[in-house]
């Protein structure tokens, strides 16, 4: 082989073969460094696990990656070869989906995202084609998630404070319309009627009974009271027995009470009792 041949063959297996290994010291939201953590790299579709030292440090192959830390929190960070120095930040997820009246899954509803954490993502525009969304690696913080379909929105606020995912519903209703002022001016028109006439007829039945109470006889007064002290109900013979009126002038009065609808006969089960009519009955 030729040595110059050989000399470009070598040069390009070194080449080829550079590493882009270099070290580089994780930090917390603290900056505190990240010392003795199990840490996923992830670089072109690919994961590795590495450990860092006690100051954090770590020795990563790839310029361009992205780092995953499961401790009491699961923490995120994005860096190159620019960076040597990375803060990581603890980061969680949402997940959601929009119904209808009829529970039926809302597709494509727009989305709308106020977060204040930090965030490594980019957030959905929309609902999916069947009306879920999902939003991986959101910063701690509050977060207001909004939903919008004709003209319609509903609005959550969740506090992002732990890594997990924190699941939405968003109940997507008709909007009712609202009352018309003159309907409202109407309908309360209408029940002030109603109250009216029920205390009118309140009034003149009251008027009435007096009316009839003042025509009464002793006899026929001591008929309604002894009526009335029975739980509105009592036959002949315990009218006469309370009244001691005699059977022979207690039909006839009877008969007397019921003409001026005073009161009525009903019969229950072949027994005849008498009752005060609604006139009578307060």
């Amino acid at each position: 082989m030729h040595p110059k041949i050989f000399l470009l063959l070598f040069a390009f297996l070194v080449l080829t073969n550079v590493s882009y290994s270099m070290e580089y010291q994780l930090f917390n939201p603290s900056n505190e460094p990240f010392s003795g953590h199990l840490v996923y790299i992830i670089s072109a579709g690919e994961e590795n696990v590495g450990y860092t030292g006690s100051d954090g440090t770590i020795e990563i192959d790839s310029p361009v990656f992205e780092l995953k830390i499961f401790s009491d929190n699961e923490y995120y960070a994005a860096g190159s070869q620019s960076n040597r120095m990375i803060q990581l930040f603890p980061v969680a997820s949402i997940s959601g989906y929009a119904v209808d009246d009829r529970e039926n899954l809302i597709k494509n509803a727009m989305l709308r995202f106020r977060c204040s954490g930090t965030k490594y993502t980019e957030y959905p525009k929309s609902t999916d084609d069947i009306g879920f969304f999902y939003v991986e690696r959101i910063g701690f913080g509050n977060c207001q998630v909004s939903i919008i379909k004709d003209d319609r929105i509903i609005t959550h606020n969740i506090n992002i404070n732990k890594s997990m995912q924190y699941p939405l519903e968003f109940h997507l209703t008709e909007e009712q319309p609202s009352m018309n002022p003159n309907y409202f001016f109407l309908f309360f028109g209408v029940i002030i009627i109603i109250l009216l006439s029920i205390l009118t007829f309140g009034m003149q039945k009251k008027t009435k009974r007096k009316q009839l109470t003042k025509t009464l006889k002793p006899k026929e007064e001591k008929i309604v009271l002894c009526i009335r002290n029975n739980n509105n109900s009592a036959t002949q013979s315990q009218i006469r027995s309370q009244t001691n009126i005699p059977k022979s002038s207690l039909h006839r009065i009877l008969s007397c009470l019921e003409q001026r609808n005073i009161i009525e006969i009903r019969e229950y089960d072949g027994l005849k009792k008498y009752e005060l009519t609604d006139v009578f009955r307060k």
